[in-house]
Protein backbone atom coordinates (compact mmCIF):
# COMPACT_ATOMS: atom_id res chain seq x y z
CA UNK A 1 0.00 0.00 0.00
CA UNK A 2 1.09 3.08 -1.34
CA UNK A 3 2.01 5.81 1.37
CA UNK A 4 0.17 9.39 1.44
CA UNK A 5 2.67 12.37 1.35
CA UNK A 6 3.42 13.67 4.49
CA UNK A 7 1.78 17.00 4.70
CA UNK A 8 4.52 19.83 5.87
CA UNK A 9 3.99 22.64 8.22
CA UNK A 10 4.77 26.13 6.50
CA UNK A 11 8.01 27.08 8.94
CA UNK A 12 8.03 30.72 10.41
CA UNK A 13 11.62 31.56 12.17
CA UNK A 14 11.34 34.18 15.01
CA UNK A 15 14.26 36.51 15.44
CA UNK A 16 13.97 37.83 19.02
CA UNK A 17 15.98 41.39 19.18
CA UNK A 18 17.98 42.01 22.55
CA UNK A 19 16.04 44.32 25.07
CA UNK A 20 16.58 44.35 28.58
CA UNK A 21 12.99 45.69 29.34
CA UNK A 22 11.04 42.45 28.07
CA UNK A 23 10.21 39.49 29.84
CA UNK A 24 12.02 37.47 26.81
CA UNK A 25 11.10 33.90 28.83
CA UNK A 26 7.90 34.15 28.83
CA UNK A 27 7.55 35.88 25.12
CA UNK A 28 9.28 32.65 23.44
CA UNK A 29 7.16 30.42 25.63
CA UNK A 30 3.87 32.37 24.60
CA UNK A 31 5.21 31.74 20.65
CA UNK A 32 6.15 28.12 20.98
CA UNK A 33 2.80 27.31 22.42
CA UNK A 34 1.35 28.21 18.87
CA UNK A 35 3.17 24.72 17.66
CA UNK A 36 0.48 22.98 19.84
CA UNK A 37 -2.35 24.65 19.13
CA UNK A 38 -2.46 24.68 15.25
CA UNK A 39 -0.92 22.87 12.40
CA UNK A 40 -0.25 25.52 9.48
CA UNK A 41 3.18 26.71 10.78
CA UNK A 42 5.94 25.61 12.28
CA UNK A 43 7.28 28.48 14.84
CA UNK A 44 11.02 28.13 15.56
CA UNK A 45 13.09 30.53 17.92
CA UNK A 46 16.25 31.27 16.18
CA UNK A 47 19.65 32.73 17.18
CA UNK A 48 20.19 36.23 17.69
CA UNK A 49 23.36 37.69 15.38
CA UNK A 50 24.69 40.25 17.23
CA UNK A 51 26.97 41.16 13.62
CA UNK A 52 24.02 41.77 11.40
CA UNK A 53 23.53 44.78 10.35
CA UNK A 54 20.06 44.77 9.87
CA UNK A 55 19.41 43.35 13.48
CA UNK A 56 21.75 45.35 14.90
CA UNK A 57 20.03 48.68 13.95
CA UNK A 58 16.46 46.70 14.70
CA UNK A 59 18.17 46.61 18.08
CA UNK A 60 18.57 50.11 18.46
CA UNK A 61 17.31 52.47 21.12
CA UNK A 62 16.85 55.48 18.59
CA UNK A 63 14.69 56.26 15.96
CA UNK A 64 15.07 54.05 12.92
CA UNK A 65 14.34 54.58 9.42
CA UNK A 66 12.34 51.93 7.98
CA UNK A 67 13.24 52.50 4.41
CA UNK A 68 16.59 51.59 5.40
CA UNK A 69 15.54 48.20 7.03
CA UNK A 70 14.19 47.79 3.93
CA UNK A 71 17.12 47.89 1.42
CA UNK A 72 18.82 45.77 4.04
CA UNK A 73 16.17 42.85 3.75
CA UNK A 74 18.42 40.85 0.80
CA UNK A 75 21.31 40.93 2.76
CA UNK A 76 19.94 40.15 5.75
CA UNK A 77 18.61 36.62 4.37
CA UNK A 78 22.35 35.97 2.93
CA UNK A 79 23.88 37.02 6.14
CA UNK A 80 21.63 35.15 8.05
CA UNK A 81 21.47 31.71 6.19
CA UNK A 82 25.65 31.69 6.47
CA UNK A 83 25.22 32.61 10.40
CA UNK A 84 22.75 29.92 11.17
CA UNK A 85 24.70 27.59 8.44
CA UNK A 86 27.80 27.89 11.13
CA UNK A 87 25.65 26.97 14.15
CA UNK A 88 24.86 23.73 12.03
CA UNK A 89 28.10 22.71 11.08
CA UNK A 90 29.49 23.12 14.08
CA UNK A 91 26.80 20.79 16.50
CA UNK A 92 26.05 18.74 13.41
CA UNK A 93 22.89 19.92 13.23
CA UNK A 94 20.15 19.84 10.20
CA UNK A 95 20.01 22.75 7.60
CA UNK A 96 16.57 23.22 8.68
CA UNK A 97 15.32 27.08 7.11
CA UNK A 98 12.77 29.35 7.77
CA UNK A 99 10.10 29.97 4.78
CA UNK A 100 9.48 33.36 6.27
CA UNK A 101 11.32 34.97 8.97
CA UNK A 102 9.43 37.31 11.84
CA UNK A 103 11.96 39.85 13.66
CA UNK A 104 10.55 41.01 16.78
CA UNK A 105 11.89 44.15 17.51
CA UNK A 106 11.58 46.85 20.24
CA UNK A 107 12.50 49.75 17.54
CA UNK A 108 10.76 52.87 16.84
CA UNK A 109 10.34 54.09 13.16
CA UNK A 110 10.61 57.20 12.12
CA UNK A 111 7.28 57.04 10.58
CA UNK A 112 6.10 55.90 13.69
CA UNK A 113 4.22 52.60 11.63
CA UNK A 114 5.12 49.35 13.63
CA UNK A 115 5.70 46.77 11.01
CA UNK A 116 7.53 46.07 7.54
CA UNK A 117 7.34 43.62 5.01
CA UNK A 118 9.15 42.48 2.42
CA UNK A 119 9.79 39.59 0.73
CA UNK A 120 10.12 37.41 3.04
CA UNK A 121 10.78 38.95 5.68
CA UNK A 122 8.42 40.59 8.99
CA UNK A 123 9.76 43.28 11.11
CA UNK A 124 7.31 44.06 13.99
CA UNK A 125 8.63 47.10 15.74
CA UNK A 126 7.19 47.87 19.21
CA UNK A 127 9.30 51.23 20.27
CA UNK A 128 6.33 53.15 20.84
CA UNK A 129 4.29 50.83 22.84
CA UNK A 130 2.96 52.19 25.90
CA UNK A 131 1.60 51.14 28.97
CA UNK A 132 -1.45 52.96 29.01
CA UNK A 133 -2.25 50.76 25.55
CA UNK A 134 -2.98 47.54 27.87
CA UNK A 135 -5.45 45.22 27.90
CA UNK A 136 -4.15 44.01 26.02
CA UNK A 137 -0.92 42.54 26.98
CA UNK A 138 2.41 43.49 25.13
CA UNK A 139 2.39 39.47 24.82
CA UNK A 140 -0.71 38.83 23.43
CA UNK A 141 -0.08 42.09 20.98
CA UNK A 142 2.72 40.17 19.77
CA UNK A 143 1.17 36.65 19.59
CA UNK A 144 -1.61 38.25 17.66
CA UNK A 145 1.23 40.29 14.69
CA UNK A 146 2.95 37.42 14.38
CA UNK A 147 -0.03 35.15 13.16
CA UNK A 148 -0.93 38.22 10.92
CA UNK A 149 2.55 38.06 9.38
CA UNK A 150 1.84 34.24 8.85
CA UNK A 151 -1.18 35.01 6.64
CA UNK A 152 0.81 37.16 4.86
CA UNK A 153 3.65 34.30 4.46
CA UNK A 154 0.80 32.52 3.06
CA UNK A 155 -2.10 34.05 1.55
CA UNK A 156 -1.41 36.26 -1.43
CA UNK A 157 -4.41 38.24 -1.51
CA UNK A 158 -3.62 39.29 2.17
CA UNK A 159 0.04 39.84 1.94
CA UNK A 160 -1.62 43.39 2.55
CA UNK A 161 -3.63 45.31 4.33
CA UNK A 162 -7.07 45.60 2.47
CA UNK A 163 -9.40 47.68 4.32
CA UNK A 164 -8.80 51.02 6.25
CA UNK A 165 -11.79 50.79 8.12
CA UNK A 166 -11.01 49.49 11.72
CA UNK A 167 -13.46 46.34 12.45
CA UNK A 168 -11.08 44.56 15.07
CA UNK A 169 -10.18 42.07 12.06
CA UNK A 170 -6.47 40.19 12.21
CA UNK A 171 -6.01 42.03 8.39
CA UNK A 172 -7.10 45.90 9.51
CA UNK A 173 -4.71 48.83 8.50
CA UNK A 174 -3.97 50.34 11.58
CA UNK A 175 -0.68 52.64 11.27
CA UNK A 176 -0.09 52.58 15.14
CA UNK A 177 -0.50 50.69 17.57
CA UNK A 178 -3.21 52.30 19.68
CA UNK A 179 -5.37 51.24 16.86
CA UNK A 180 -3.88 47.83 16.25
CA UNK A 181 -5.00 46.88 19.70
CA UNK A 182 -8.56 46.49 18.34
CA UNK A 183 -7.57 43.65 16.30
CA UNK A 184 -5.40 41.82 19.23
CA UNK A 185 -8.72 42.59 21.93
CA UNK A 186 -11.43 41.68 19.47
CA UNK A 187 -9.94 38.49 18.11
CA UNK A 188 -11.86 38.08 14.32
CA UNK A 189 -11.65 38.06 11.00
CA UNK A 190 -13.73 39.74 8.62
CA UNK A 191 -15.82 38.23 6.18
CA UNK A 192 -14.37 39.73 3.51
CA UNK A 193 -10.69 38.12 4.60
CA UNK A 194 -11.96 35.22 5.36
CA UNK A 195 -13.79 34.27 1.87
CA UNK A 196 -9.92 35.05 0.68
CA UNK A 197 -8.72 32.50 2.84
CA UNK A 198 -11.02 29.82 2.10
CA UNK A 199 -10.93 31.09 -2.06
CA UNK A 200 -6.64 31.13 -1.44
CA UNK A 201 -7.31 26.89 -0.14
CA UNK A 202 -6.70 28.05 3.53
CA UNK A 203 -10.09 26.99 5.17
CA UNK A 204 -8.01 24.83 7.70
CA UNK A 205 -6.19 27.85 8.77
CA UNK A 206 -9.08 30.33 9.38
CA UNK A 207 -10.71 27.65 11.80
CA UNK A 208 -7.64 27.72 13.45
CA UNK A 209 -7.19 30.78 13.52
CA UNK A 210 -10.32 31.98 15.01
CA UNK A 211 -9.92 29.47 18.00
CA UNK A 212 -6.64 31.06 18.75
CA UNK A 213 -7.87 34.58 18.41
CA UNK A 214 -10.88 33.43 20.93
CA UNK A 215 -7.76 33.17 23.93
CA UNK A 216 -9.84 30.41 25.41
CA UNK A 217 -6.66 28.04 25.54
CA UNK A 218 -4.85 30.44 27.68
CA UNK A 219 -6.75 29.18 30.69
CA UNK A 220 -6.38 30.63 34.02
CA UNK A 221 -3.47 32.29 36.21
CA UNK A 222 -4.20 30.39 38.42
CA UNK A 223 -4.03 26.96 36.92
CA UNK A 224 -0.51 25.83 36.68
CA UNK A 225 -0.57 23.64 33.97
CA UNK A 226 -2.71 25.97 31.30
CA UNK A 227 -0.46 28.62 29.72
CA UNK A 228 -1.49 31.26 31.57
CA UNK A 229 -0.46 30.01 34.14
CA UNK A 230 2.55 29.02 33.09
CA UNK A 231 3.55 32.28 31.74
CA UNK A 232 2.65 33.45 35.63
CA UNK A 233 5.78 31.43 36.75
CA UNK A 234 7.84 32.46 34.40
CA UNK A 235 7.49 36.59 35.64
CA UNK A 236 4.35 37.72 33.46
CA UNK A 237 0.63 37.83 34.43
CA UNK A 238 -1.70 38.19 31.36
CA UNK A 239 -4.29 39.08 33.71
CA UNK A 240 -1.99 42.05 35.04
CA UNK A 241 0.99 43.35 34.09
CA UNK A 242 0.41 46.11 31.20
CA UNK A 243 4.36 46.94 30.19
CA UNK A 244 6.94 44.99 29.17
CA UNK A 245 7.70 44.20 32.96
CA UNK A 246 6.09 44.02 36.08
CA UNK A 247 6.22 47.37 38.58
CA UNK A 248 6.44 47.04 41.92
CA UNK A 249 2.09 47.27 42.14
CA UNK A 250 1.72 44.37 39.35
CA UNK A 251 4.18 41.90 41.46
CA UNK A 252 2.32 42.69 44.96
CA UNK A 253 -1.25 42.09 42.96
CA UNK A 254 0.80 38.92 41.25
CA UNK A 255 0.87 37.25 44.36
CA UNK A 256 -2.84 37.58 45.17
CA UNK A 257 -5.32 34.46 44.47
CA UNK A 258 -6.90 36.13 41.45
CA UNK A 259 -10.30 36.81 42.99
CA UNK A 260 -8.34 38.59 45.99
CA UNK A 261 -6.41 40.40 43.39
CA UNK A 262 -9.72 41.40 41.77
CA UNK A 263 -11.40 42.64 45.00
CA UNK A 264 -8.19 44.30 45.94
CA UNK A 265 -8.21 46.49 42.52
CA UNK A 266 -11.47 47.45 43.41
CA UNK A 267 -11.04 48.41 46.81
CA UNK A 268 -8.09 50.63 45.60
CA UNK A 269 -9.97 52.25 42.69
CA UNK A 270 -12.91 52.55 44.67
CA UNK A 271 -10.79 54.61 46.98
CA UNK A 272 -8.99 56.65 44.69
CA UNK A 273 -12.53 57.66 42.99
CA UNK A 274 -13.50 58.85 46.53
CA UNK A 275 -10.69 61.30 47.54
CA UNK A 276 -11.03 62.76 43.82
CA UNK A 277 -14.41 62.96 43.93
CA UNK A 278 -14.39 64.57 47.92
CA UNK A 279 -11.37 66.84 47.12
CA UNK A 280 -13.29 68.74 44.25
CA UNK A 281 -16.69 68.33 46.25
CA UNK A 282 -14.91 70.76 48.63
CA UNK A 283 -13.58 72.77 46.20
CA UNK A 284 -16.44 73.60 44.78
CA UNK A 285 -18.34 74.07 47.70
CA UNK A 286 -15.61 77.13 48.95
Amino acid sequence: MEESPKYERRKIGIVICESENVNVEALKYFILTLNKLQTIFEYQLLPYDRKNRMLQILSSENVRDREEVRSLVGGFVIDFREYLNKHNDEFGLIDDFPDHYVIISFVKFHDEYYSMRKNNISVIGLGYWEREMAPPTVLEFILTLIMRESIASICNPLKKSVHLGTKGCLCDFTNDLGEARYKVLIGYICDHCKNELVKDGHTNLLHEFEKLLSKEWMGKRDDPSSPAGIIKNLGFDLFCTKGFQKTAYEKFIDKLPEEAAKTFATIILTAIFTAVTTYFGIKLAK
